[in-house]
């Protein structure tokens, strides 16, 4: 690492002052250069103070721009505000500003409080680093056989090899201890002062911890801990490296190879496109150290060094991308490991397309087989096969390409949305509605929110009613509605939905299985009045007059009609627009009994309604509204399977899983609409729906009448 230039340090705030006073043309406005805010003072000299971010707390300037800045403004304090920083570069690495200026703390290891700080310079070497510490201590008369260095971590001691390049070692501050001989002893050696990353590897006659139960048979002179269980510690923002050998150093056929040593036998040190068998050998040395029993952590940092020197673009520090380091290590384990000395020529078969698919692949894998033979070829490598297909002649390229990993692409992150659902019960005398507020997201369907609404329903219904619910939308604009099914999207933001609200209704018969009943209330040009009732039937011939005016009447009365405004002028406008949210009544069921039977209607032209159903059609075809009688519903089934045995097709479905039902009122009834309070829950996977306890954020009961 070398300078190649050099960069000066301003505060942030003068620096847009600066930027701004010349936009606008008064530069003379500039207060002197102050980088008071940015700097600090210890033992009166001044230091950059630590945490600061760039174009944020501090910008650089090249030098020639700060020479014209000291030519034109004042500076409060030489010392403090002129901060001068160099632009290194390592070997294959990209120039960088040296921000913060890299030192070590040499400390005494029969002393600690004797501590000498030692700037690094970008010329400084493992070696001139270690004269100057020894000056430093004044332990300089020492021969160096007799000095042992060490990094202080947090539950051991790491001996440093001097054989090693420096930027292996030291990042932005590190804290070095040195020993030295004295009457013949070491200081931590003899203190029984556990050494950590001694350049000679641990013991390794243990047993392989993918057979058996994974038993050790050698332990630590300190301590015996489970093998594998080893943590590698970060040496700067390495965990991208911690991260790929952790996940390397469990796939057991390849770890098994190391610790037997097998791989010895592999290296490949002629292979110009490996490492000369050095990324191999380091790998093998960490894995016996992780291995080993001995110890719960590692420090990496040889592994970092062989990688950093055949693969300068992973130097440094600084975070990287994990997959490509993965990639690297597969590939340089695999041309150190290639038991391919001299790999041959090899020519493309001409006649390749007239193999059938397994020659082709086999033909394959034996030709690239003979240049690449490795353990992670045997155990990693694998086969694609791509089909090309020529859009002129038509003509079927296959191919098969050798692959060492796959890559697939992440799921997208779902937002959350919230979506109102409001639950009708038009078959309880004591209850109207309930509405609840779920935070979903847009892949949420209905099996997904039905258990948690009728879980959360109050009061329960008994055991033996065993409810079910058919959930809908109304379309905007619309008199229709749209059936949502098991596996239909919530969420309004569906534009398969086109309406902002979505409802149910609890209702006593599967509706998998029965047949739905829908009711409508309209005024007489066909406007709809309020919100559709929904019930279901396990056979269609229960839906008589009585079966309507029993049920599907008296619910409207309680649920739609208000009995205060039926009883104004007769000449009240009648509410047209569709309802999207039923309206509070004080008395439910309180609303005048519209009693008059449907013959009666038939004769007073003053009758309160007309009952009239869609008539029933092959799935798709246009149906129209026809008076409803008791024996409606058998004679429209029967006619539409007459005509698709006519049409040669009597397997046809019928629409008579669904009956349509139209109460077209005459009086000018007033149908208000329900504004209640919110229960609110979230759901967001389908693991957490039986899981997740239920927390509402209303206090309102649901157990009171409505």
């Amino acid at each position: 690492m070398f300078p190649i230039d050099f960069r000066y340090v301003l505060d942030h705030v003068w620096w847009k002052k600066l930027v701004e006073a010349s936009r606008n043309g008064y530069p003379d406005d500039v207060p002197v250069l102050n980088n008071s805010t940015i700097s600090m003072t210890k033992k009166g000299k001044f230091y950059l103070k630590w945490g600061l971010h760039e174009s944020v707390d501090y910008d650089t300037v090249p030098m020639k721009a700060f020479e014209f800045i000291l030519s034109s403004y004042a500076v409060e304090n030489k010392n403090r505000d002129i901060i001068e920083r160099e632009v290194v570069a390592k070997p294959g690495g990209k120039p960088y500003i040296e921000i913060y200026p890299r030192h070590v703390t040499f400390v005494s290891s029969r002393d600690l409080s004797h501590k000498k700080v030692v700037d690094l310079t970008p010329t400084d070497t493992m070696e001139t680093l270690r004269d100057k510490a020894l000056a430093e201590l004044e332990l300089a008369a020492y021969p160096t056989d007799q000095l042992r260095f060490y990094i202080q971590h947090s539950d051991r001691m790491e001996l440093i090899d001097l054989s090693q390049n420096l930027d292996n070692y030291f990042d932005t501050a590190q804290e070095v201890i040195v020993d030295s001989i004295q009457n013949g002893r070491w200081f931590y050696q003899d203190s029984q002062q556990p050494l950590f990353g001694n350049p000679v590897g641990p013991p390794t006659n243990f047993t392989s911890p993918f057979n058996g139960l994974g038993s050790s048979s050698s332990r630590s002179a300190y301590h015996s801990y489970v093998q594998g269980a080893c943590g590698l510690q970060n040496l700067g923002n390495t965990c991208f490296m911690a991260s790929a050998l952790q996940c390397l150093s469990n796939v057991p056929p390849l770890t098994e190879y190391f610790l037997s040593d097998a791989y010895l036998k592999d290296i490949n040190e002629s292979n110009p496109l490996g490492a000369h068998g050095e990324l191999a050998k380091a790998y093998g040395e960490l894995m016996k150290q992780m291995w080993s029993g001995e110890i719960t952590s590692f420090v990496p940092r040889r592994m970092k060094s062989i990688i950093g020197q055949f693969a300068p673009r992973f130097n440094g520090y600084q975070q990287q991308d994990a997959q490509e380091l993965m990639a690297f290590l597969l590939d340089g384990l695999h041309e150190d490991l290639n038991r391919v000395k001299v790999k041959p020529y090899s020519e493309e078969d001409e006649n390749i397309d007239k193999l059938s698919e397994i020659e082709k692949a086999e033909q394959a894998w034996a030709s690239y087989k003979a240049r690449n033979d490795s353990i992670v070829v045997d155990k990693v490598h694998g086969q694609l096969k791509s089909t090309l297909i020529c859009p002129v002649c038509s003509k079927v390229s296959i191919k098969f390409d050798p692959f060492c990993y796959l890559s697939v692409p992440l799921p997208p992150k779902e937002t959350s949305l919230k979506q109102r659902i409001v639950v009708m019960h038009p078959m309880q005398p004591e209850r109207r509605w309930a509405k609840f507020m779920i935070t979903m997201t847009r892949s949420t369907v209905v099996e997904d929110v039905l258990p948690m609404i009728l879980d959360s329903i109050r009061p329960k219904p008994p055991p033996e009613t065993d409810p079910y619910m058919v959930f809908f939308a109304v379309p905007l604009g619309s008199d229709d509605i749209k059936v949502l099914t098991a596996d239909a999207v919530v969420s309004a933001a569906n534009t398969d939905i086109g309406s902002r609200e979505v409802y149910a209704a609890i209702v006593q018969h599967d509706p998998e299985t029965a047949t739905t009943v829908i009711i409508k209330n309209q005024n007489n040009v066909g406007r709809s009045l309020s919100l559709p009732l929904i019930f279901t039937v396990a056979d269609p011939s229960v839906v008589t007059k009585k079966f309507l005016e029993d049920s599907a009447k008296k619910a409207t009365e309680r649920i739609f009609i208000d009995d205060k405004k039926k009883n104004g002028p007769q000449n009240a406008q009648v509410t047209t627009q569709q309802s999207t949210e039923p309206m509070d009544v004080d008395q439910p069921g309180a609303a005048a009994s519209l009693n008059q039977s449907t013959d009666e209607a038939k004769e007073d032209d003053g009758a309160p309604y007309k009952i009239l159903i869609k008539s029933i059609q092959i799935d798709g075809a246009q149906s129209e509204l026809i008076p409803f009688h008791d024996e409606v519903i058998a004679q429209e089934t029967k006619k539409a399977l007459e005509a698709a045995a006519a049409a040669g097709n009597p397997g046809h479905p019928l629409a008579a899983k669904t009956i349509n039902i139209v109460f077209q009122w005459k009086e000018k009834h007033k149908f208000n609409t329900y504004r209640g309070n919110v229960r609110k829950f979230r759901i967001f996977k389908r693991s957490n729906l039986h899981s997740r306890p239920l927390k509402f954020k209303n206090t309102n009961s649901f157990n009171e009448k409505r």
